[in-house]
């Protein structure tokens, strides 16, 4: 379920895990035309700056959370 991904995912930001595999997919977020700006910024991530604060456009997860979770890109991107 998505959401159970999601909560992994934050959970992996808090500790710090997941890093290296978060850095690799945020690169297809950087460019991607459906990253949107949230004022919703709960956590904010040390190691990929360029993406806090932003969500996915088209299923509204917070990237930060998003690019540690087991969660697939809507796109196919990752």
């Amino acid at each position: 379920m998505q959401i159970f991904n999601i909560i992994g995912g934050w959970a992996n930001l808090l500790l710090e895990l997941e890093t290296e595999s978060a850095k690799e997919k945020s690169y297809f977020c950087l460019d991607c035309k459906e990253r949107k700006f949230s004022k919703f910024e709960l956590i904010k991530d040390n190691e990929i700056k360029e993406l806090n604060g932003y969500i996915c456009g088209i299923c509204k997860c917070p990237l930060v959370a998003k690019l540690r979770s087991d969660s697939k890109c809507p796109l196919n991107k990752f």
